[in-house]
């Protein structure tokens, strides 16, 4: 499906270029029309300046024409000036001599001024065919040829202004025949003046001379300046049809260039329109039979097609469909999260999310929705792929996964259990075996005493002493045995929850004291030192308590400190403390200090279990049960306290355990009374 998507989109593109090759040849085609368009307006604008150079040239003309016009009525004056010579000739023949030669010079001049009149006409007529050529040939193509025809323009107006300077000249003159006529008439009048006149008329042909001097330079200039424009014009022309031949042969270029690529591009684009068709028929046909859900919405998100899946996804009809948007398919929890995955689209151009849409029963369906941005009109594609039995098999599934690790966790734990009831049975089954061997031996032995010295007893040459001795150690046997089985039934006691207790006043010094004499003895057979300290007085050390189970907790102590311990010394006694700083309530911590094998860190909480010594084996332990500090913390615990010890291996322990500081009946009337003796000395 997605070859077939890439397919048309490739196609899509190439349509893409094509058009873009398109407005670019319709884009050159536009540019050099433009071009045209202002090589017209600039052949618009020379025709014009070429028309104002011919009004200008028209006028000049007239104005000429106005001073040949001049000239002949000066002639026919100087004609009738001759004619009067003719007759005042008789008179005096000087004076008629010189004005004859006035007349002709004033002739001469009107004929010269005649002839630069028609020169000047003739120049204009060439300055006017020239603009006319330049009408003619309406395609100037650089601002060269303009510049040229402002230069013919200016050559124009320079010739005009050499027409008004001739035709001031032709003023001039004919301002100087008149001053001669007049003074002609009036020698005829005055004859005696006629040698003065003869003067002014000699000064005004002078003057005459001067002014056809400038006049004929004028005309010279003017002859320079037709000449000079002349060959601008010709340059003009030459340059307007050498660029005007390049033009042509540019412009054809260009058209020859731009149809070639325009039939090649509309070849081309018949060639794609028609793949693009073929293309989009199979691709419609491949999405309307596709088995995925394809939506098409604008950058709206309205919904603007849709093949069949689709809608039979959502369970709408196709015209229900293209009138909704994605927000309609969302349920109310996914609307800010399909927004938010919108917005990355428009971004990124791609999106890929696993969602659920609103199906128009209401129900959601499970989707995988794969949407690309399309290449053109601002549109999105998306590929819709139903996994509704996936998730639901797949919820199904971690369902069940949970319930199998929910029962692997609990046999996990059973396995732990069983582990550790097995390491525990392990365990219990060699304390058990080491406890048979301990009580076979702690049996046998006093057993093996108590039979043999009774049957010593009857040899009959036993001496009294002997005697006497032999009954001590049966009595001493059987006593060690009796502490065993006490020891045994303080322990099935304890575990069966029936033991009792005796809670009465007791002296703690008297009781430290007690155990300190009962056990000196075994120190010394050891060589150890023994030591205990009080931390009361004796007024004050009477609690309430059970004292068969404190001085049971604290012998035991004493022992095992003594039992494990083979050099140095063992220290015991007790501290008045208050662990609670902001009530009264107290505690008596003893303590039970030696210098014996120590407790390893591992053992310091294991010791205090039934049937486990410091260094028990099954060939070799010290003599005993075992079940000692057993019996002592459930006494402990009885009491009110708690027991613990610090020790490191081979340098020694300290036991410590706390009962609590209740004081006895004797110790608070002792308390009262020094109460009431204080109150009557306070009262005295």
């Amino acid at each position: 499906m997605n070859k077939r998507a890439n397919s048309e989109f490739s196609i899509i593109v190439k349509k893409e270029r094509a058009k873009r090759a398109d407005d670019l040849i319709i884009a050159k085609a536009e540019k050099a029309e433009r071009k045209y368009e202002l090589i017209i307006a600039n052949e618009e604008k020379t025709e014009h300046a070429a028309m104002l150079i011919i009004a200008k040239a028209e006028k000049a003309k007239f104005q000429a024409e106005s001073v040949i016009a001049n000239a002949e009525r000066v002639k026919r004056h100087a004609g009738l000036i001759i004619s009067n010579a003719e007759k005042a000739k008789k008179a005096n023949g000087t004076i008629s001599t010189n004005k004859e030669q006035a007349a002709a010079i004033v002739i001469a001049n009107v004929k010269i001024t005649k002839q630069v009149a028609e020169l000047l006409i003739a120049n204009v007529e060439n300055a006017k065919r020239a603009a006319a050529l330049i009408i003619l040939n309406k395609k100037p193509t650089s601002e060269l040829f303009i510049a040229e025809a402002e230069q013919a323009k200016r050559e124009a107006m320079l010739l005009i202004a050499s027409i008004k300077d001739a035709k001031r000249s032709s003023e001039l003159i004919i301002s100087n025949i008149e001053k001669v006529k007049g003074a002609a008439e009036f020698v005829i009048s005055d004859k005696e003046a006629v040698y003065q006149n003869a003067q002014k008329a000699k000064r005004a042909a002078e003057l005459i001379v001067a002014s056809v001097v400038r006049a004929k330079r004028a005309a010279d200039l003017v002859i320079a300046n037709v000449v000079k424009a002349k060959r601008a014009a010709e340059l003009v022309i030459a340059n307007k049809e050498l660029n005007l031949a390049k033009v042509k042969a540019k412009l054809a270029s260009e058209l020859i260039t731009l149809n070639k690529e325009l039939l090649h591009q509309i070849d081309k684009r018949k060639e794609s329109d028609q793949n693009l068709k073929e293309s989009k028929e199979k691709f419609h046909s491949y999405i309307e039979h596709s088995p995925v859900g394809v939506f098409v919405v604008d950058k709206t998100g309205k919904y603007y097609d849709c093949n069949p899946a689709a809608y039979e996804i959502v369970g709408y009809t196709r015209e229900e469909l293209l009138s909704m948007s994605i927000i309609d398919l969302l349920p109310a929890d996914e609307i800010e999260k399909g927004l938010q995955g919108f917005d990355q689209l428009c971004k990124l151009g791609y999106l890929k999310v696993e969602t659920k849409l609103l199906r128009k029963d209401k129900s959601t369906i499970y989707v995988i929705l794969e949407a690309v941005k399309l290449p053109e009109n601002n549109m999105f594609m998306s590929f819709t792929t139903d996994i509704q039995k996936i998730k639901v098999a797949e919820i199904e599934l971690r369902k069940k996964f949970e319930e199998v690790e929910s029962i692997n966790k609990t046999l996990g734990e059973t396995n732990v259990e069983l582990i550790i009831a097995k390491e525990k049975a392990v365990e219990s089954a060699r304390l058990k075996s080491a406890f048979l061997a301990n009580m076979s031996h702690e049996i046998r032995t006093p057993m093996n005493g108590i039979l043999g010295f009774a049957s010593l007893l009857k040899e009959p040459k036993l001496s009294g002493e002997e005697q006497q001795e032999y009954i001590h150690i049966i009595e001493k046997s059987g006593a060690r045995m009796l502490n065993i089985i006490d020891d045994i039934v303080c322990v099935s006691k304890i575990e069966s929850g029936i033991m009792e207790t005796n809670f009465s006043e007791t002296n703690i010094n008297e009781q430290t004291e007690y155990v300190y004499n009962l056990l000196k003895l075994d120190a010394a057979r050891k060589k150890l030192t023994i030591t205990f300290k009080n931390g009361l007085p004796d007024n004050e050390s009477i609690v309430n308590t059970d004292k068969e189970k404190f001085i049971s907790i604290l012998s035991n102590l004493v022992k095992n400190a003594i039992k494990y311990t083979d050099i140095g010394s063992v220290e015991f006694g007790y501290i008045l403390k208050n662990n609670n700083k902001t009530s009264n309530f107290f505690n008596l911590e003893f303590y039970v200090k030696d210098t014996g094998i120590g407790v390893p860190n591992d053992m310091q909480e294991a010791i205090f279990e039934r049937f486990i010594q410091v260094d028990i084996t099954d060939k070799m332990a010290r003599y005993g049960a075992g079940l000692g500090l057993a019996i002592s913390r459930a006494y402990v615990a009885v009491l009110g306290g708690r027991i613990w010890v610090e020790s490191k291996k081979g340098k020694g322990s300290i036991f410590y355990f706390t009962i609590p500081y209740n004081i006895g009946s004797k110790l608070k009337h002792i308390i009262e009374d020094e109460v009431s003796s204080i109150n009557e000395n306070i009262t005295e």
